[in-house]
């Protein structure tokens, strides 16, 4: 997928929230690559563990297991680092697909100096006075810094900052798809509704989204019902129904599948 980029305006926005927030935040691709910016600079405490060939590595590793995990799960996720500090990754979804990540971290959660950073090879005092420099957040303040985060990414997309390369047919394609997920969706249903051949419309969809007509139909509808499982008293039944899927069981696959866990353990487990 081709994406563009207002640098400017995802720079200003992304340093808005660094320094409203004080925590480290940085626009990942689709490709786990940060994009370069001027945002943020890592606290003292991570530029001085980034400085050992063992706290370099697995900074890296444990950056690149969050986001992919984010690319799995498709929602905002987040872990305790190596270092002791809070990561969260949330995804930026445009059209059921994903144009890349925001990065969280460097977030200090426990007062206690961590355990594995004490086995660094580096200077103890100097190590534990620039953990004691973080500020350190409740649990309540980290839930909210996401949920602001995830705020940013509407943000960012309602104002252009990040989208696909225009691609009229595809648009045109996503655009009834979302219209009438509900029903039964066909390409040759499609291609009579939007004035292209049926495979016009699976090359639009692969250039656009990098996926087929099925996956991507497939996974508006799996967007959709998310909101319905937090929010509406509907059963698992009434939701597979009601955004266009032929049965209760397959929904339930294409849920877990994408997940990793059931609807009805979804819509169970604690928001974050």
């Amino acid at each position: 997928m081709h994406i563009t980029y207002n640098l400017q305006k995802l720079e200003e926005a992304l340093y808005d929230f660094y320094r409203v927030t004080g925590v480290s935040i940085t626009y990942y691709g689709v490709d786990f690559k940060p994009l370069k910016q001027k945002a943020t600079q890592p606290a003292r405490y991570c530029s001085l563990i980034g400085t050992t060939a063992r706290g370099a590595s697995a900074c890296s590793r444990s950056t690149n297991g969050l986001l992919r995990l984010c690319e799995k799960k498709r929602e905002p996720v987040r872990h305790v680092c190596s270092a002791g500090l809070v990561d969260i990754a949330v995804p930026l979804l445009y059209a059921g697909n994903i144009l890349g990540y925001l990065m969280l971290g460097q977030i200090r959660r426990e007062e206690a100096f961590p355990a594995a950073a004490a086995t660094l090879e580096l200077d103890q005092a100097e190590l534990r006075a620039r953990y004691n420099e973080l500020p350190c957040h409740d649990e309540e303040t980290i839930t909210s810094i996401m949920h602001i985060a995830v705020m940013l990414t509407k943000y960012i997309l309602l104002e252009n900052m990040i989208r696909p390369r225009a691609n009229n047919a595809a648009e045109a394609v996503a655009a009834f798809v979302e219209a009438h997920l509900s029903e039964q969706l066909t390409a040759r249903r499609i291609a009579r509704h939007v004035h292209l051949s049926e495979s016009g419309i699976y090359k639009a969809i692969h250039t656009a989204f990098g996926c087929t007509l099925g996956e991507f139909i497939t996974a508006r509808r799996l967007e959709r019902s998310l909101p319905l499982l937090r929010e509406s008293g509907l059963s698992v039944e009434e939701i597979a129904t009601a955004v266009g899927f032929s049965s209760a069981a397959y929904y339930s696959r294409c849920f877990k599948r994408q997940k990793g866990l059931s609807p009805l353990q979804y819509r169970k487990a604690p928001q974050e």
